[in-house]
Parts: structure tokens; C-alpha cells; sequence
């Protein structure tokens, strides 16, 4: 709701916003931590494996600010993982509004 996440949040497309939004809100839910297959098909990729890459380049580039590794892909260990802190630091905390 920080007026600092939603200008962030225009730095996709209105389309990829509302995935973006899905994939904080999945992540949340999980812990932060998913396996890159079972995240996708949670979202309705289809081919999840080959395109998960791009949707969390996406969220990369909302919640990856001042060179703060908000969300990750790890593309050896296969896993996806936002680090709840420093999400609620970067986005709430430190007060960007």
C-alpha cells in the first residue's frame, strides 16, 4: 500500500503488474520461499520451468531497488525466494514515501 511500492510497481506493464501482485502475494503466503516449477504452475505459466526466469526479472525490477536482493532466482538450486524483511524494510520501514 506504500506510495513508494506502487510507484515502483510502474515500472512494468499494467499486465505484468497485476502477475507481479500474484507472485508477492504467492510468495507471501509460501514463506518466501518456493521451488521455481510449483511457482509457476501456481501462477499459469505454461512451460513454468523456461519462463519463470522472466517473471521474476519482472519482479526484479519492482522490489530490487538501491541493490537490495528483495526477490531471487536461483537458477542451480531451482528455487524462488523474497526476503520477507527485507521487503517490509525496503517497502514500509524506510519510510520511501
Amino acid at each position: 500500500a506504500s506510495k513508494f511500492f506502487q510507484a515502483q510497481l510502474k515500472s512494468v506493464s499494467d499486465q505484468d503488474r497485476a502477475q507481479c501482485l500474484q507472485a508477492i502475494e504467492l510468495l507471501i503466503r509460501r514463506g518466501g520461499r518456493m521451488a521455481q516449477d510449483p511457482f509457476g504452475t501456481e501462477l499459469g505459466i505454461v512451460m513454468a520451468s523456461a519462463r519463470v526466469a522472466g517473471v521474476v526479472s519482472k519482479l526484479e525490477r519492482v522490489l530490487n531497488v538501491d541493490a537490495e536482493p528483495v526477490v531471487e532466482h536461483d537458477g542451480k538450486s531451482r528455487l524462488v525466494t523474497l526476503d520477507l524483511q527485507l521487503l517490509r524494510a525496503v517497502f514500509i520501514e524506510e519510510g520511501h514515501d
